[in-house]
């Protein structure tokens, strides 16, 4: 994902790339394309740019096991000089100095970094997923089943619930 920054006039830029996923790096969790919509804006010292990115990725859920597709999303913004000495108080982890001679800025690390970075810990299928049953196993967003699983609570769970059970908690109420 490069933008050629030689012969670009200063002002405000709007660019979409595209590449694969594969192509930079995001192979094990990805599939298809990666879009990044860039808004680059160059003045005479400086490029910033503010990056919308967006790749499917393939995940199992957490709760219930199934395979589920769900777009990733998420924006950053880097600044690149020519001339670090000039802007010593842009220090950070996006802020580039862009060696001499070079004429392209590649954004394909950030992307990389970024995507992954956005991929929630907790992967589930949808907000309201059921799960799987604890006794059958069965995807309780498919079917119903007819465990009951209060009586298969585990015994050393018997304490805490005769505690919701005792009078002290009825008279604290």
């Amino acid at each position: 994902m490069e933008i050629s920054i030689s012969k670009l006039p200063e002002g405000t830029h709007v660019y979409t790339l595209v590449k694969s996923c594969a192509e930079i790096g995001l192979e094990s969790l990805f599939s298809g394309d990666a879009t990044a919509g860039v808004e680059l804006e160059k003045t005479a010292n400086q490029i910033l740019l503010r990056v919308e990115v967006s790749a499917l990725g393939n995940f199992v859920c957490d709760r219930c096991a199934s395979d589920f597709k769900k777009e990733i999303q998420t924006t950053f913004h880097s600044a690149y000089v020519r001339n670090a000495k000039d802007h010593t108080g842009l220090e950070g982890e996006d802020f580039y100095i862009i060696a001499e001679g070079k004429n392209v800025i590649d954004i394909s690390a950030d992307v990389k970094e970024y995507i992954a970075l956005a991929v929630p810990y907790k992967r589930l299928c949808k907000n309201d997923c059921a799960g799987l049953c604890s006794v059958c196993g069965i995807n309780l967003n498919e079917e119903q089943c007819n465990c009951n699983t209060m009586q298969k609570i585990d015994p050393r769970w018997n304490a805490l619930r005769e505690m919701l059970d005792s009078p002290v908690k009825k008279n604290l109420n």
